[in-house]
């Protein structure tokens, strides 16, 4: 009935897969050398990279990222251009750049599996959680495979829904006990097409827009707001849910590029897989990786663990439409962090250990250790390594509007911010040595953000109806209230 779509190629033969693995390692692996050398799976770049050997194809050098051209050296920006943002910093018009001193970067050291299995501090979730998280997983997966006739290449469940944001008896709630709506995100590879099938299937879950044909709806969900289409209070069986459809296109775009951090922030935080994919699975790990990167760059030399996944969480919030005009809880960040810090140790786990400016300063395979102290870390805070490890690697995107905001509130010589990117720039050296990075990080993710989710709102009156949408502001009014 519908035209067949050609297969897509192996990963093994992607480019685009080699470069998300050259991101995440911080090395460069060009196809042609991917496929001369001797390694049969590429794969083991990930699950085990110990077992591959040193090769010439292996570049450690850092990866180059091609900067956005400045709004205000470029008038003819396409579509988003950077915005403009003012900051209140010192009345010094220069930064000085410290002196590299010669200091011994300390680098994660060589663990055994066994001790691995332990970066979860032996605190991660109890067998009873693990197995009512899991039986959550199938009942969703169930209800998927069930209502939905048009493919779906991965889909993920997020939200108080199925995480509850609230404890009992000091321990986390089991999943849908909090009674909230459960939100899913599900990646299809043809909107268009996938809208079609659904719309025949169940025209109930759309608004009017359904009358206007699958053509409109997709032009809605492509080239508005953040590329979702969602579809409120859609009763599955004895569940209610909300369930968003992004091209994969745009989210593994996301991942990777933080176009719009909408998607990428709301997997900063705990997830559940219903429908897994490899390649968006690895596009994750990049992207709490840029997270966690993010954070160092808001972080002092010494913080708790605590601090950094609050810091975290925090991203995909700064410049929220919704937390400006009281639609979000106030304290929601601190209940996420405070009622999934285990989850957010187990998704983190090897974002930390693969990463050699941060380490953990407590005693993390002694769990008796922990009684009523915060487990604290540390960063390396030489600027060669920060510009080098932390700023250089973050997404082309957010390091040029960073380096542009850098440059606007310092007058710089016109154009010194556009080559942070070069190996003798001492742009980037001067950014991350500035006394200001966390209001500059702050301010330029909240730019990167605040658009899109304002956006995205007003969708929603037009996705969801005119109903649908006051009942959904008025629920998360509620809750902003009682929380």
């Amino acid at each position: 009935m519908f035209p067949k779509i050609q297969a897509s190629n192996t990963l093994s033969s992607n480019p685009q897969f080699l470069k998300t693995v050259s991101l995440y390692f911080s090395t460069k692996l060009s196809t042609d050398a991917a496929q001369n050398s001797s390694i049969q799976d590429h794969t083991l770049l990930i699950t085990d990279p110990s077992k591959l050997q040193k090769q010439n194809s292996l570049n450690p050098e850092i990866q180059s990222v091609t900067p956005i051209k400045l709004h205000q050296l470029n008038p003819e920006l396409p579509q988003n251009p950077l915005p403009s943002i003012n900051l209140t910093l010192s009345p010094n018009t220069t930064t000085k750049t410290p002196k590299s001193s010669p200091i011994n970067i300390k680098v994660t050291p060589n663990i055994s599996p066994n001790t691995k299995k332990n970066l979860s501090l032996n605190a991660s979730i109890n067998s009873t959680q693990d197995s009512a998280t899991e039986q959550a997983r199938k009942k969703l997966t169930k209800s998927l495979l069930t209502n939905f006739d048009a493919p779906i290449k991965y889909a993920f469940a997020y939200g108080s829904g199925i995480f509850p944001q609230t404890t009992s008896s000091n321990s986390p709630q089991p999943p849908f006990s909090s009674g909230n709506m459960v939100d899913m995100i599900f990646a299809v590879s043809h909107p268009e097409h996938w809208h079609s099938i659904n719309i025949s299937q169940n025209p109930s879950h759309y608004s009017f827009l359904k009358n206007f044909g699958s053509s409109a709806v997709s032009f809605v969900q492509t080239k508005l707001g953040s590329g979702l289409y969602y579809n409120p209070y859609v009763q599955l069986g004895d569940l209610n849910v909300k369930y968003g459809v992004i091209s994969l296109d745009s989210l593994v775009g996301d991942l990777l590029s933080w176009e719009t951090c909408y998607v990428a922030g709301r997997m900063h935080k705990p997830t559940l897989n219903l429908i897994d994919n490899k390649f968006v699975r690895l596009c994750s790990r990049v992207n709490l990786a840029t997270a966690a990167r993010v954070a160092l760059l808001s972080l002092p030399e010494t913080f708790s663990e605590k601090e950094f996944f609050t810091t975290i969480v925090a991203l995909s919030y700064n410049g929220d439409l919704r937390f400006s005009v009281g639609g979000e809880a106030p304290n929601k960040i601190s209940n996420i962090v405070n009622n999934q810090i285990d989850s957010l140790r187990q998704m983190y786990s090897e974002v930390i250990e693969g990463l050699e400016c941060v380490w953990y300063t407590s005693n993390i395979t002694d769990p008796k250790s922990l009684n009523g102290s915060p487990l604290m870390m540390q960063q390396n805070m030489d600027p060669e390594v920060r510009s080098l490890q932390v700023f250089k690697k973050l997404p082309a995107k957010l390091k040029a509007i960073i380096a542009a905001t850098y440059e606007n509130n310092y007058s710089l010589e016109i154009r010194s911010s556009t080559d942070y990117d070069s190996s003798d720039n001492k742009t980037a050296i001067g950014i991350v040595s500035c006394p200001k990075i966390p209001e500059l990080v702050t301010a330029s993710v909240q730019s990167i953000v605040r658009w899109p989710s304002f956006t995205q709102s007003i969708k929603g009156i037009f996705s969801a109806g005119l109903l649908k949408s006051y009942k959904y502001a008025k629920s998360k009014r509620s809750k902003a209230i009682n929380n």
